[in-house]
């Protein structure tokens, strides 16, 4: 009776507990959420509505503004269509070396370790660990000294550095995938490139899929790296940024708002699909490494 009542009471005290982090988490998702739908709703007013009550829902959901958008929400006679245009090549550009360079990195540096390959594996720790405000105007004057500013078709050198998260992610995950299978196809007579590309890549599918994702997101919201090396070019986020300054003091708000209702659309879009993918394939690298 004695243990039962003590199960009993650990069992209830359980219960406390998991209630109170669901509801603490729950008060910080709704933090997280509440101000993207703020700015949903917003975009569907007009300016004069906007300013009588900015928290209050539309009176009339004025629908029109999303084509109004397209007309109105223009920088430096750059407009929506174009900044639209040129976040999917900036975004392209760099998501391919940014996860072929670390996903080979991390492959040699995992499954061939020697004298080069841990120094480049400290390399990319002591990169890691250096403050970017530290290392950002040295490296903003090399690349544009290389010619790379507002040039497509050297941009995407920003990306093959190879380290950053991403390197150690696929390290963690590589170091738990058994050399076995390629030892098993290297009596068959494969090659190292064969054993790269029929027996490894294909085993970290899902991690691949997974980091391809996140680096999407992520070069689809940047605004540091287009507003530094393509100026001329600028992408969603960057227009938003400088039409934001430009209509401090105009009317067109809400069509502002609109403009991150666009950018926020892919990457709700590819977050909602890849979800799981994503989750999983993080958690089981993070167990494995």
């Amino acid at each position: 009776m004695e243990k039962s009542g003590i199960h009993y009471m650990n069992s209830k005290r359980q219960k406390v507990y998991i209630w109170i982090f669901f509801v603490v988490l729950t008060i910080y998702a709704v933090t997280l959420v509440s101000p993207f739908i703020w700015c949903a709703v917003n975009a569907f007013k007009m300016e004069r509505e906007f300013a009588e009550s900015a928290l209050a829902f539309p009176i009339h959901w004025h629908f029109d503004n999303m084509i109004r958008a397209f007309r109105e929400l223009e920088v430096d006679g750059v407009n929506l269509i174009a900044m639209i245009t040129n976040s999917v090549l900036f975004t392209a550009i760099h998501t391919v070396p940014s996860i072929l360079v670390p996903l080979l990195s991390a492959y040699a540096c995992s499954k061939y370790p020697n004298l080069y390959t841990k120094a480049l594996y400290w390399v990319q720790l002591v990169i890691l660990s250096i403050p970017i405000v530290g290392s950002m105007p040295a490296y903003y004057k090399v690349l544009v000294g290389m010619g790379i500013k507002n040039n497509y078709g050297l941009i995407w050198l920003l990306s093959c550095s190879g380290g950053g998260t991403a390197f150690f992610i696929f390290y963690s995950f590589l170091k738990g995938v058994s050399w076995s299978y390629a030892e098993a196809a290297k009596i068959d007579g494969a090659g190292n490139w064969r054993v790269l590309f029929q027996i490894m890549l294909p085993m970290t599918k899902g991690i691949i899929v997974a980091m391809t994702i996140t680096t999407l997101i992520g070069f689809w919201n940047d605004y540091s790296g287009p507003m530094l090396y393509m100026p001329d070019f600028p992408t969603l986020s960057v227009g938003l940024y400088k039409f934001q300054n430009l209509q401090m003091h105009r009317a067109n708000r809400p069509i502002f708002f609109m403009g991150i209702v666009y950018s926020l659309i892919p990457a709700f879009v590819l977050f909602a699909c890849f979800s799981k993918t994503i989750m999983s394939s993080i958690t089981i690298g993070g167990l494995k490494g």
